[in-house]
């Protein structure tokens, strides 16, 4: 749910067929995507069938603020006691059946052990926020997503192309310097030379290199899919980035192009 570059996500249901058919455990990575169950608006475009799955996790320090170590590995209710079996230790100095409230000593059930008050950070932001407040945060992602997609699919932007289709709040894609398309129309990489491929994939590290250094955006890019390295914009916290901050760092962004493709032709 939700792969780390592309924002992919499988057919849930599809592959909760298999498992049933089969007998197999079916387990669904949300560490990133598993944002889009917080609304159901995202949840039904995303994620339907995610609920036939036996075990989920879920990074809420990637999405909802929570602090880096704040994981959570759900199971269904059929398995009950399934992550204590697995984990438990049942350590005679920590783990004493016979005190009080023992019940509700969860250390022996988590694979940390004692950093299982980490858990306590997600429900106390959870508290303070509540369900309606994440589904906002999870549609406005998905908003700004659509926005950024449509700048990237607009032929009137030709400094930009998307580099593949968009996976929830990932959006991959390219910056063009003029130089790279000398027909002054949308950029088409299925119609670009090798060398001209060759020389786009050198303009996403420069521009990184720099927005690093001047203390900007910090956008990752890479090569994916055996095309030339893309800048992939994830849009993981959502409540302070506007439309029009979106178009600002793109217009930095593009005329860093034209400087890293000067620089490249010793210009």
């Amino acid at each position: 749910a939700g792969t780390t570059v592309i924002g992919g996500y499988d057919d849930f249901n599809a592959v909760a067929d298999v498992c049933k058919e089969f007998g197999l455990w079916m387990h669904v990575d949300g560490a990133w995507g598993g944002w889009a169950i917080m609304s159901p608006q995202t949840r039904e475009k995303y994620c339907q069938g995610i609920e036939r799955a036996d075990s989920l996790t879920y990074d809420p320090h990637k999405f909802m603020g929570a602090a880096v170590q704040c994981a959570v590995f759900l199971t269904r209710t059929p398995h009950v006691g399934l992550l204590k079996d697995c984990n438990h230790m049942s350590a005679a100095y920590l783990f004493q059946p016979d005190k009080n409230n023992a019940d509700l000593d969860v250390g022996d059930r988590t694979i940390q052990c004692g950093r299982r008050p980490d858990a306590f950070k997600l429900w106390l932001a959870w508290k303070a926020r509540g369900d309606a407040s994440w589904a906002r945060q999870a549609e406005r992602a998905e908003a700004l997503a659509e926005y950024f997609e449509q700048k990237m699919k607009d032929p009137k932007e030709t400094r930009f192309a998307l580099a593949l289709p968009r996976g929830g709040c990932n959006v991959c894609f390219w910056v063009v310097p003029g130089a790279l398309r000398p027909d002054g129309g949308k950029f088409d990489h299925t119609a670009a030379s090798p060398e001209t491929l060759a020389a786009l994939g050198k303009i996403a590290p420069w521009i990184k290199d720099k927005m690093q250094r001047t203390g900007d955006a910090l956008i990752g890019f890479q090569v994916v899919k055996d095309l030339p390295n893309c800048f992939r914009i994830v849009l993981a916290s959502p409540e302070r980035i506007t439309t029009a901050s979106l178009d600002a760092m793109l217009d930095r962004m593009g005329a860093m192009a034209e400087e890293a493709i000067a620089a490249s032709m010793g210009g």
